[in-house]
């Protein structure tokens, strides 16, 4: 200990600036979470409405084919 109680002030403000970065890392990093949480939900929502035109225009070219074929069966053969 030094004289007039100077380690301890040292050491008290040691600790608190310890403490002071620890709170702030802490906030930093929930911050961080909620952001990537955040954007992980924007990125399904968006993944699901591509998924939703993908299966619809997937859909609408299996028709188009499906008729193309009948007409292709038509052409060849007659109507059934």
């Amino acid at each position: 200990m030094l004289k007039n109680g100077v380690f301890d002030m040292n050491r008290a403000n040691d600790l608190a600036r310890l403490r002071e970065e620890m709170q702030v890392g802490q906030r930093d990093r929930v911050e961080f979470v909620a952001d990537i949480t955040n954007r992980v939900a924007e990125l399904r929502k968006e993944n699901q409405a591509d998924n939703k035109e993908l299966f619809i225009g997937v859909a609408e070219l299996r028709k188009e084919n499906q008729a193309q074929n009948t007409a292709a069966h038509a052409a060849w053969y007659g109507t059934a």
